[in-house]
């Protein structure tokens, strides 16, 4: 957003502010000034009047003019086309320096002595305007010849480029800072002009009538203007240039200064868009096609308020009569308009979505003042106009809670203040520490007390708020997605710590495959509907497959030792799925070396599981079927707090020799089952411990869960650990075999001795004789 101190001027008093009090003002309430520029001349450029003009004797394209500066009358030999008498300019005399530079010194010029040169805009540092010079007028102040061209504020300005936050289209316009600026300077702004009153003006009703919808929500103000030579101010073309506001014809750039002046839009459009050939009487009808509001003359749609105008009927400098449109919509409903049926808009649709001014009076003053200053326009009495009505929102506000947010207590009475200066209605609502807000119609962004209480803040001035530490109790805000998130990161580094490497793979495998592991196919209807090949039209049901894959292509790079493993959703027939973490090792335990004397060893299931366990935590396997692509009598069900939670065993032959791969173990986990490993802190015992074997003829359909089951029975705080050592068979222990079972006992008060020991042996024997009718080898 461009804007100059001398346009700022024409809505607030500026004489006892200078720009670098503008400028932190400006910044102070939230609206970032990105750069300033200052317009300055040197002072011995000053104002002349053109007083003769006669062609040059010897060169076709100059002139030779007499231009009065008051002290004296200069000759100046000229080469602008469009200098002629009667004009005021600037003049640069004899010894200026130009802002390109350039001295101006005594010349002469096809034997003709110039002392002086009349300037163009381009020569002044200003936008080029035009070709030639730059004539003067009175709407930069009165012209006074010989006064300095640096005492005119209009050009010898300042501008500031100011960035807007997107929720701030309040202040898309000059008046719309300068009512800012006032509030927060508690500085009034100057009083609106009368209506200008003309008793000999037509009446708007001879030409026009307005017919409108009850479904119409675009506020809309019609003037009708009598052409007699729109001219453009230069105040207002110097003011376009600076904002780089380009514009097609007079009329097109009055809109555009206005607009940009006070915020409301306009459009003008020729008196035939809504007359009949060869009618003096037109109608005006205003309603709302597919959401959008539109203006109709004759049946056709002449402008799609706040999207785009009929480029057909757009007024000319030719127009003899214009209607000028001032008309404001919903910011909201027109830019949702536009999103969900794809609508392209022009300049004025972009400030329609952010919010424009909703006084449309005032915007139709300002245009009517400022065509009254220059041209001969006749405004036709009265104006034709359509507002919806519309609830006004009104807010509560609890001063406790306002000083709570801005963390520093502010007085009630000046909230009310700051709240009026900024245009905002107060009411009481009879609760001492608070009132009711009815923010103004044109801040669209006010909707609850935290963003009053935002306004309070800019206008008290962040800078002016007292610094605290912020105090902000934290809530735990770790999620249980991420929890499981880092507990598989966890897993993944004790698996990689053990040996095993991360293997990754799309969710999707080979149909055909997953039937060859003995899986169910998924239902058709649930099936994968676009595969991205033949080879993965299927969702996994196990990490194993992919993992085994893999371990082939290992397997044919010669590696002789594979160990991977994978983490990753795993799907069933019903394509609900899970989480698990799978584990293949195919090859020799540990490869030939010193220590075993160049001997690779094979790997076994316990082996195998020990890794497993280091990774996942401990657990036990229990003798019972697995899945078919395990090997029978070589594999087991995985147990953790007595919940099956996986499968663990030694991968069968027909896959082994399918896939060319050694022995190869595996094993995959439920994630889901397994929850978090925790660490529960045990006492440590200052006693040594003791450890004793137990060798018994047990029946060889007793499995080793029951046999540690029926210890555990027995409640030995003093037993400390159990295992299976040894299971030894021969013919003549028939049906029978013997098992070794070795009990770690830890004592924590007192020593145990023999006595000790060999009862809490007795005491196992007992019930294992009890139970399963067990004898002692």
């Amino acid at each position: 957003m461009i804007i100059t101190r001398s346009w700022i001027s024409l809505f607030m008093p500026l004489e006892t502010l200078d720009d670098k009090e503008i400028i932190k003002t400006l910044i102070r309430i939230g609206h970032e000034v990105a750069s300033v520029k200052k317009i300055w001349f040197d002072d011995q450029i000053v104002i002349g009047k053109v007083l003769d003009v006669q062609s040059h004797p010897s060169a076709d394209k100059l002139h030779i003019c007499k231009v009065d500066i008051a002290k004296k009358t200069l000759q100046i030999v000229c080469g602008a086309s469009n200098v002629a008498a009667g004009q005021f300019v600037a003049v640069a005399q004899i010894g200026t320096v130009m802002p390109s530079g350039l001295s101006i010194n005594e010349v002469q010029l096809r034997g003709v002595d110039s002392f002086g040169m009349i300037c163009s805009a381009a020569e002044l540092g200003l936008p080029a305007l035009n070709d030639g010079i730059l004539p003067l007028d009175s709407s930069i102040g009165t012209l006074l010849i010989g006064k300095k061209l640096n005492s005119y504020t209009a050009i010898a300005d300042t501008i500031f480029e100011v960035e807007l936050t997107a929720n701030r289209g309040d202040c898309l316009s000059v008046y719309g800072l300068a009512r800012d600026l006032s509030a927060a300077l508690d500085q009034p702004l100057f009083s609106e002009k009368p209506d200008p009153y003309n008793e000999s003006a037509k009446g708007i009703g001879r030409v026009l009538r307005l017919i409108s919808d009850q479904s119409a929500t675009a506020s809309l103000m019609i003037k009708v203007i009598e052409n007699k030579g729109i001219l453009l101010p230069l105040a207002a073309r110097l003011r376009l240039a600076f904002a780089d506001i380009k514009t097609t014809n007079n009329i097109n750039a009055l809109a555009a200064y206005a607009t940009h002046s006070v915020g409301v839009l306009f459009r003008a459009f020729d008196i035939s868009a809504f007359c009949a050939r060869g009618e003096e009487h037109g109608e005006i009808r205003l309603t709302k096609r597919s959401g959008v509001n539109v203006l109709l003359g004759n049946g056709v749609e002449i402008d799609r308020i706040g999207l785009s105008a009929n480029d057909d009927f757009l007024a000319t400098n030719e127009s003899k009569t214009i209607v000028l449109e001032a008309f404001c919509v919903p910011p909201e409903e027109i830019s949702l308009v536009a999103y969900e049926q794809k609508l392209k808009g022009d300049l004025l649709h972009q400030k329609a979505c952010k919010g424009s001014e909703m006084e449309l009076s005032r915007g139709m003053r300002f245009f009517q003042d400022l065509l009254g200053g220059e041209g001969e326009c006749i405004f036709y009495a009265e104006a034709l106009s359509y507002e919806p009505r519309k609830q006004p929102s009104t807010i509560a506000i609890n001063t406790e809670a306002v000083s709570a947010l801005i963390g520093q207590t502010i007085d009630k009475n000046k909230t009310v203040v700051l709240l009026k200066r900024l245009g905002c209605s107060v009411h009481s609502n009879g609760d001492q520490r608070g009132f009711l807000v009815t923010p103004p119609a044109y801040r669209h962004d006010l909707q609850n007390a935290a963003d009053l209480t935002e306004e309070v803040v800019r206008m008290v001035g962040i800078d002016r708020i007292e610094s605290k530490p912020l105090m902000m109790p934290q809530k735990r805000s770790v999620s249980e997605g991420y929890k499981a998130f880092a507990n598989e990161r966890k897993l993944a580094e004790r698996a990689a710590a053990n040996g095993f490497n991360e293997s990754l793979h799309f969710l999707f495998c080979d149909s055909a495959t997953v039937e060859f592991f003995g899986f169910s196919p998924m239902q058709k209807e649930l099936a994968v509907a676009n595969p991205i090949s033949a080879q993965l039209d299927a969702l996994r049901p196990t990490v194993l497959i992919n993992l085994i894959e893999a371990a082939a292509k290992n397997r044919a790079k010669s590696k002789p030792l594979i160990a991977l493993f994978e983490i990753g959703d795993v799907y069933n027939a019903q394509r609900s799925h899970t989480r698990e973490i799978g584990f293949v090792f195919s090859g020799d335990k540990e490869a030939g070396r010193v220590e075993n004397h160049g001997k690779s060893q094979a790997e076994t299931l316990f082996n195998f599981a020990r890794k497993i366990a280091a990774v996942i935590g401990d657990f036990e396997l229990r003798n019972e079927t697995t899945s078919r692509y395990f090997q029978s009598g070589h594999s087991a069900g995985v147990y953790m707090r007595g919940v099956r939670v996986g499968e663990a065993g030694k991968i069968s032959s027909l896959i082994t020799r399918k896939y060319d791969l050694d022995a190869t173990f595996a094993a995959h986990i439920d994630l889901a089952l397994i929850g978090t490993k925790r660490y529960n802190a045990k006492p440590i015992s200052k006693l040594q411990s003791v450890t004793r074997d137990l060798s018994v003829v047990i029946s060889k359909q007793v499995r080793f869960e029951q046999v540690r089951q029926a210890i555990s029975d027995l409640n030995i705080e003093l037993l400390a650990q159990l295992s299976a050592v040894d299971i030894y068979s021969d013919d003549s222990l028939g049906n029978d075999h013997s098992l070794t079972l070795r009990f770690v006992f830890q004592p924590f008060n007192n020593s145990l001795n023999d006595e000790d020991i060999a009862a809490l042996v007795g005491q196992i024997l007992a019930k294992l004789t009890a139970d399963f009718g067990a004898k002692l080898r």
